[in-house]
């Protein structure tokens, strides 16, 4: 019998965070699918296994990361009622090492429509909540594997194409634990690289949106820098944020604390917003929010 949807396993990591994974697909029995595991990240190993499985659905999950009932299911309903449809992505819960629930992410909450305009403030695809169309994918070149940990949203970036090609799976259907990270500044220059061409493609009269998206992604930068524990290096990447005059004055200290929380979680870090305002890097964090 053919199958409707393949499960892609990607591991970059030990045997026992594989077999968690596989241990939550045995929920999805009613429904017939493929099974590849994928050693080493999106690299080119990922492409191989796209480009070898028959299934017309690719469905990812990242070693160590869990589904709950109705995730492939839910999907191959969606995309079989949508034959237009690319992409998919469901809402997840995020938990650190030891299981203790650190968000419940829905993220269409936020954005009502998943695409490009999404992705790119977005700027996440977790790959474990993430279904494609194959031949779409294989049309679209597949992944690079030079975009490292950012592949998958490079991919979905290309993906993203006329209204009706991506969507919300707008449930939350996947326990999710954030693998460890780069250094944050290769974090972010890997996020800049990506995310400039796709700005400078904009025609002039959405420059204005694109100037908001930089600011943005400035703030990413400082959170990313906190977060690793580096204050002294966030504080140094809040002082070169360009162009505060998009966002009013009262608004620049809470839309930091809520990059920083994002990221914290995105982490897998506990996150305490009274202990952040307390520190010293915060108060200084306050004054050049200040600055015109």
């Amino acid at each position: 019998m053919d199958c409707p949807i393949a499960v892609v396993l990607i591991s970059r990591e030990a045997r026992p965070l594989i077999d968690v994974s596989l241990a939550s697909l045995t929920q999805e029995q009613t429904l017939g699918f493929e099974l590849i595991v994928v050693e080493g990240g999106f690299s080119a190993n990922a492409n191989l296994a796209l480009a070898q499985c028959s299934a017309p659905l690719i469905a990812f999950l990242t070693a160590g990361d869990r589904i709950e009932p109705g995730r492939l299911c839910g999907a191959v309903q969606t995309f079989q009622s949508q034959p237009e449809l690319r992409q998919l992505h469901c809402g997840w819960q995020l938990r650190d090492r030891h299981d203790t629930l650190l968000a419940v992410e829905q993220p269409w909450l936020q954005h009502p429509s998943f695409g490009w305009s999404s992705l790119m403030q977005q700027r996440l695809v977790v790959p474990s909540c993430w279904t494609v169309r194959r031949q779409a994918v294989l049309e679209a070149g597949g992944f690079r594997p030079e975009q490292d940990n950012l592949a998958p949203l490079d991919l979905a970036l290309r993906l993203a194409g006329p209204a009706g090609t991506s969507a919300w799976q707008p449930q939350v259907l996947v326990r999710h634990t954030p693998a460890p990270q780069p250094p944050w500044r290769h974090q972010l220059r890997q996020l800049q690289e990506l995310l400039e061409p796709n700005w400078q493609r904009l025609p002039a009269s959405h420059q204005a949106w694109a100037a908001e998206t930089r600011l943005d992604l400035a703030l990413e930068g400082v959170a990313l820098a906190w977060a690793a524990g580096d204050t002294p290096g966030a504080i140094d990447q809040l002082s070169k944020v360009p162009n505060w005059s998009a966002m009013p004055l009262a608004r620049r200290a809470p839309h930091l604390l809520e990059h920083l929380h994002r990221r914290y979680c995105r982490g897998g870090l506990k996150w305490d917003r009274q202990a952040v305002m307390e520190t010293p890097a915060w108060r200084q964090s306050v004054q050049l929010l200040h600055r015109p």
